[in-house]
């Protein structure tokens, strides 16, 4: 689910070379957005992030898959994160990490890590989001209404060479610039693909959410005697 969430982000920010000063100060708008929206160590012991989202994915015809749509909640504290929607749960502490699959009646096992800042492949993203952002081109940069609200619309143009290996040919950013946050993110996948389009809403983030998560990954699933949890009772415990 991590990787997943950073692989999002990334797309976010590939396209081709501009040079207007209004496309830089857009850019650096928007990447300073993507910064503070991005999940960072707790800088004190009782500091927990909170992001609220959204992701609806579009099949085509052809690929005979439904549409879907699924709301994610995620919290993030100093030694453990949770990712909770409908179709997995997952719990994370710097021991151990609980993938449950709730439609499957299955628990997967495996490593823990709760380092969101330094670890090295975060930090590589990072960088990489900068590199990308500061030497790509907008199609467009303006002021656009949504559902009674207005927002700053970006929309990119990936390159021919980019869009073919990550299979997305064009996608939109919407802003706002008053709450300084990412309203919604629209990818559009090139033709061919099963999937044709999926947008990501965030609902809701927050910086020092109440309450605090504390505890383990294991107290989320295991009682103190070694039992499955009463609502994860009758689950079968895969070990990686």
């Amino acid at each position: 689910m991590k990787r997943y969430f950073l692989a999002i982000v990334c797309c976010l920010l590939v396209c081709p070379v501009a040079y207007s000063q209004f496309d830089t100060l857009c850019k650096a708008e928007l990447l300073n957005y993507i910064t503070t929206m991005g999940f960072k160590s707790p800088e004190y012991e009782k500091q927990t992030f909170y992001l609220d989202y959204s992701v609806s994915s579009f099949f085509s015809p052809e690929s005979g898959l439904p549409d879907q749509h699924i709301d994610i909640k995620a919290y993030a504290s100093a030694g453990l994160s949770i990712i909770e929607s409908k179709p997995v749960s997952v719990y994370c502490d710097v021991n151990n990490s609980y993938a449950v699959m709730h439609d499957l009646k299955l628990i997967s096992i495996g490593e823990g890590n709760v380092n969101f800042s330094d670890s090295s492949d975060a930090q590589k993203l990072f960088e990489l989001q900068k590199d990308l952002i500061f030497n790509s081109s907008l199609e467009s940069c303006i002021t656009k209404e949504d559902k009674g609200r207005y927002y700053r619309y970006t929309r990119f143009c990936l390159a021919k060479p980019v869009s073919e290996e990550i299979k997305i040919k064009t996608f939109s950013i919407w802003f706002d610039t008053n709450l300084k946050m990412i309203y919604k993110v629209e990818l559009n996948y090139i033709e061919g693909q099963p999937i044709k389009k999926q947008v990501i809403v965030y609902n809701s983030v927050n910086t020092d959410y109440k309450p605090h998560i504390n505890g383990t990954a294991r107290e989320k699933v295991f009682t103190r005697s070694g039992s499955l949890i009463p609502k994860y009772k009758g689950y079968t415990i895969l070990n990686n």
